[in-house]
């Protein structure tokens, strides 16, 4: 990770930083901090569910990991991640928040959290003693769309080191393949597979997703007093766009006596979390007429360009080829997902695969349903395991595929009732 702001700049530096930054704004049209909800989340977001995610290991999920170590099918991320989540978020915070802070956010918790449903990427839980948390999976999920949205992009044939990248068309109907396979993975199980090398990006993602919340908690603390005005389509993401603002203004503090080439790097970063957060709107968000949008995700994303070239890049508190870099790298992300016209379902395509292979590989299967309801949404895994099932038996060469999913059934009775798979069957035409 990056060196963390130097406490000799913490609070009061970034109150003057924030007075720079509000100078455009006029007056707000967000809720007091007195008014703010005890957990803060993303717009649909139960507090049930939040709730859940800061808690420790699911059932099911004390007894599928041992499990699926022994046959060496956990993610590679959850090995890279156990190795550090006990010290880098907490380390993080220790290193931004100094004694010159409010009380309220000193005593603020920051870790990394156990956590499943890949619905959320970090949370906040405000109260009498706050924790920030990042969930375990974020920063492999960011490697995954890194890796995605950079796959278009080709090195040039020239000499020149700064000549650049060129856009291959075939590349990127190929990466928007992997956008929609991503959105079905998210929509339909709530997992992602992730690499392990995580770059710049991936490291600026997160720590901008861990202001982000750090926002939530100076703004339930109070400790915001600046306000900005909203348009009114603006207003159901009031919260996240300020706590956006707030971790703009963190990163550039942390980044603003650093190289443009280490800049480039922090604010692509944002992109990156951002389309995170437009591929996960994206995968749960459906509107009537079966349109998926990114509503929110676009809004915020439109302030951050905002105060970004009309404020931050003029006054040289950050390059303008961090700004290009950051809007290049969402301009293609954007670009992919209009490319996207239909999410395909993994669960189905996982299923036939495996009917028509040998009796012998089927422990693949197994595995992977396995993985999507450990680290991932079980209830929609179920659900879709169900639906498959169901449309198999209308069907005349569906004999194999409801086979396969007798196999998984019996195969995950150790990890019953907890995985649900044999009740949720029942349920349907198993």
């Amino acid at each position: 990770m990056a060196a963390a702001p130097n406490r000799l700049d913490s609070f009061l530096v970034f109150m003057v930083s924030l007075c720079l930054f509000g100078c455009a704004s006029a007056t707000s049209k967000l809720a007091s901090p007195a008014s703010q909800p005890p957990i803060n989340k993303s717009p649909g977001e139960s507090s049930e569910s939040t709730s859940a995610t800061l808690a420790l290991r699911s059932p099911l999920a004390l007894k599928s990991i041992p499990l699926l170590r022994t046959r060496n099918a956990l993610p590679d991320w959850y090995t890279a991640t156990s190795q550090v989540k006990s010290d880098w978020v907490a380390s993080l915070h220790s290193h931004v928040v100094g004694q010159d802070w409010p009380e309220e956010v000193r005593r603020t918790i920051a870790k990394t959290l156990d956590g499943a449903g890949g619905e959320m990427f970090a949370i906040t839980a405000t109260g009498a003693e706050s924790t920030i948390g990042v969930l375990e999976f974020t920063p492999a999920y960011l490697e995954e769309l890194v890796q995605i949205v950079n796959y278009p992009l080709v090195p040039p044939d020239s000499p020149d080191p700064d000549a650049r990248m060129l856009l291959d068309p075939a590349r990127k109907r190929a990466a928007a393949t992997r956008l929609a396979e991503a959105a079905g993975m998210l929509s339909e199980t709530g997992y992602l597979d992730g690499k392990t090398n995580w770059g710049g990006g991936v490291v600026f993602g997160t720590r901008f997703l861990y202001y982000h919340e750090l926002g939530h908690v100076m703004r339930a603390a109070g400790s915001l007093p600046l306000e900005i005005t909203l348009y009114p389509e603006e207003e159901p993401f009031a919260e996240e766009i300020y706590s956006d603002q707030f971790a703009l203004i963190m990163l550039a503090l942390e980044l603003r006596r650093q190289s443009v080439d280490l800049q480039v790097v922090g604010f692509s970063g944002v992109a990156f979390a951002m389309s995170l957060v437009a591929l996960s709107e994206f995968a749960k968000t459906e509107s009537e007429v079966g349109k998926r949008s990114i509503k929110g995700a676009v809004y915020r994303m439109g302030r951050i360009k905002h105060y970004l070239t009309r404020i931050w890049q003029p006054e040289g508190a950050v390059s303008i080829d961090a700004v290009k870099a950051m809007e290049a790298y969402w301009t293609m992300f954007t670009d992919l997902l209009r490319m996207v016209d239909v999410i395909p379902s993994p669960i189905a395509a996982q299923l036939h695969r495996t009917a028509t292979a040998p009796k012998e590989q089927w422990i693949y299967a197994r595995d992977n349903i396995v993985k999507w309801c450990t680290f991932g949404n079980c209830e929609r895994v179920r659900s879709g395991l169900a639906k498959v099932y169901d449309s198999a038996s209308q069907q005349q060469q569906g004999g194999s595929i409801r086979d396969v999913i007798t196999y998984i059934v019996s195969e995950t009775a150790l990890l019953e009732p907890e995985i649900g798979l044999r009740a949720t069957l029942q349920g349907s035409r198993y």
